[in-house]
């Protein structure tokens, strides 16, 4: 089983790879509709984007787990959560301050619509502990980035598939967008 710890672990290699993207030549313009209202991501904690309701919808026990990450460029910080015992799949939140566009292009991207707002899709290890991450426009220049990985077996003892981890991604994207909303100064 992956635990939270490696969970972040690569959410701070996948950090510095959105980095990279951001610093390539300019692509096509900002594919997003416009947001529903901005939200100031930068001034968030992102342990908070989750409510103990919805922790506990998901089979999350025990506190989150905040841990110092890079993203555009700058030290910023992730929370993630998961309990293998309980749960399907790890979850984690991370505030950067870069354009959500600079996702947009990567091999098996798609943009998305969660919530109101724009967001690019990207799939990971699609047959080997799934994991689909969520880059959404949460203002200008900043974007909350969410990761779904599954990290236990279904009660038949499958492993979920990568739509199913995406479809997890995007209730995760509901849930911490609904919640932002309302931690938005």
């Amino acid at each position: 089983m992956i635990d939270v710890r490696c969970h972040l672990g690569i959410l701070a290699v996948a950090g510095s790879m959105l980095v990279g993207c951001s610093a390539a030549a300019e692509g096509p313009s900002d594919p997003f509709p416009p947001r529903p209202q901005p939200i100031e991501v930068m001034a968030i904690d992102p342990c908070r984007v989750l409510t103990p309701e919805q922790l506990a919808s998901r089979g999350l026990t025990g506190g989150p787990q905040l841990r110092r990450a890079r993203g555009g460029g700058d030290t910023t910080y992730a929370c993630g959560w998961g309990n293998s015992w309980t749960a399907d799949f790890s979850y984690s939140a991370q505030m950067m301050p870069v354009d959500a566009a600079s996702a947009v292009g990567g091999p098996g991207s798609q943009v998305r619509v969660i919530a109101g707002y724009g967001a690019v899709r990207n799939m990971v290890r699609e047959n080997t502990s799934p994991m689909c991450e969520l880059v959404v426009d949460a203002a200008d220049g900043r974007v909350m980035r969410l990761q779904v990985q599954v990290i236990g077996l279904k009660p038949d003892g499958s492993t979920p598939s990568i739509d199913e981890t995406c479809r997890e991604a995007e209730r995760l994207g509901v849930d911490a967008l609904g919640t932002a909303r309302t931690l938005t100064p």
